[in-house]
């Protein structure tokens, strides 16, 4: 790790010596209450900060956000030398017993979202970059055929395909078409934070946007939840239970599709290795077909 340099920390109108934070990806720094952060794409992270702003102006209630940081230099820039800097926020990430608040913090997050970019198209930056999430992204949504993909480790896929052609068989044409798609948070698991006074909502962390139907972001907390979190078929219960049940099952196969999926591409094996023997997608295909199936009881 190399921490953000002097006239980095100068440029945001800050001094101190930069201490190594946990969290986003084990590169990030803070000095005093501001946190570091290096960019992984200038155009993105100026972008996703003029996002932010926009949503603080509307004064939330329901969550918060870190603060994005200008350079003293000029008001409404966001970068410096390839450093992002944002005000921390206090909390901790809070995940089994807290999915209904998870899910409430989401849907108010994302009705904002939607209202900012109402009538717009999907903004150039998002999806832009080719990497493993995104093209697994693609393929998924029909937008890409895995054939045409890159680095594709043949044998992930070879582990993996029995559970993507079981998910694949279940899923039906979605009820709503890319007119509905909006901007979605597509990692929230673990990037809610909790204040643990409770006097404060919660905050959201790490964006990391994609272009679709509202309720994914929530289906991807909840297939997080069955393979990595030992949930069952209460929390998809507790996900289909307002409206719309048909729909968010199939947003649910097309989560966990997605998550074994990115497994298959540009895959580094020792991460792989480590992680896969924790994770149970059997289960979660088990479950999630079940509910197709309606003997989800």
């Amino acid at each position: 790790m190399t921490p953000p340099p002097p006239d980095a920390i100068q440029a945001f109108g800050l001094q101190g010596t930069p201490k190594p934070i946990s969290g986003g990806r084990g590169l990030c720094y803070i000095v005093g209450q501001t946190v570091f952060k290096p960019s992984d794409d200038d155009l993105l992270e100026q972008w996703v900060a003029e996002v932010v702003t926009k949503l603080l102006s509307r004064s939330p209630t329901a969550y918060r956000l870190a603060v994005p940081l200008s350079t003293v230099d000029r008001a409404g820039k966001y970068l410096f030398k390839g450093w992002t800097a944002s005000s921390f926020v206090m909390g901790k990430p809070k995940i089994v017993g807290y999915f209904e608040d998870i899910f409430r913090t989401s849907r108010a997050f994302h009705a904002d979202l939607r209202e900012l970019f109402e009538g717009k198209p999907k903004p150039a930056v998002v999806g832009k970059h080719l990497n493993r999430w995104n093209e697994a992204d693609r393929v998924v949504w029909g937008e890409k055929r895995l054939e045409d993909v890159e680095n594709v480790n043949e044998e992930m896929l070879t582990h993996f395909q029995p559970l993507l052609d079981k998910l694949a068989k279940k899923m039906k044409p979605l009820s709503v078409d890319r007119t509905s798609y909006q901007l979605i948070h597509g990692d929230l698991m673990g990037n809610i934070l909790f204040d643990e006074s409770g006097d404060m909502p919660p905050a959201i962390i790490d964006l990391t946007f994609y272009w679709r139907p509202l309720e994914y972001s929530n289906a991807i907390v909840v297939s997080d939840g069955l393979t990595r979190m030992g949930q069952g078929t209460d929390l998809v219960r507790l996900y289909v239970a307002d409206t719309q049940a048909e729909l968010r099952i199939q947003l649910l196969l097309r989560a966990i599709y997605w998550r074994a999926l990115s497994f298959t591409i540009d895959t580094d094996l020792e991460w792989v290795k480590e992680y896969l023997p924790m994770a149970d997608y059997e289960g979660a295909v088990e479950i999630v077909c079940r509910f197709v199936e309606g003997r989800e009881g």
